[in-house]
């Protein structure tokens, strides 16, 4: 049994249209590129991509010297870097970088596993009762009247 593309597709945009608003507050993109070669043209879809969701995007210049995640992750230009919550998360470079800020925002709208319920237990105190026999010893002295 196959279902209807047409729905399939409608219901998957659905969702996703669902999750850029409850996390586009979250994520941000920066793009990157070349003081010497500047191409920003490269940038105007994943820039009408963002205005279209509320996602913030800024262009910048790479600059390594101040900038970790530049020096470290950037390995050509143009580049796009994703951050949630302000912490790096990823680069990417323009082919298919809305693929994978759709995917990064449809992980961010998955619910964490159900985690097992905590439980208190209280301990068990079990009282040791004594039945109470009736002590018979052979030391006690026989009732004799005389």
């Amino acid at each position: 049994m196959s279902l209807n593309p047409v729905f399939t597709e409608s219901n998957t945009h659905r969702i996703l249209q669902a999750a850029f608003r409850k996390h586009a507050h979250k994520i941000a993109v920066d793009a990157v590129y070349d003081v010497r070669r500047p191409s920003i043209d490269a940038f105007d879809e994943m820039n009408k991509f963002c205005r279209e969701n509320h996602i913030r995007f800024e262009t910048r210049v790479f600059n390594s010297e101040t900038l970790v995640e530049d020096r470290e992750y950037i390995e050509k230009l143009p580049a796009f870097q994703f951050y949630i919550f302000g912490d790096y998360e990823k680069t990417v470079y323009p082919t298919g970088a809305i693929s994978v800020l759709k995917d990064m925002v449809l992980n961010l709208d998955k619910k964490p596993p159900q985690s097992v319920p905590w439980t208190f237990t209280i301990p068990k105190f079990t009282f040791f009762t004594r039945k109470r026999v009736a002590i018979v010893s052979a030391s006690a002295p026989e009732n004799t009247f005389e």
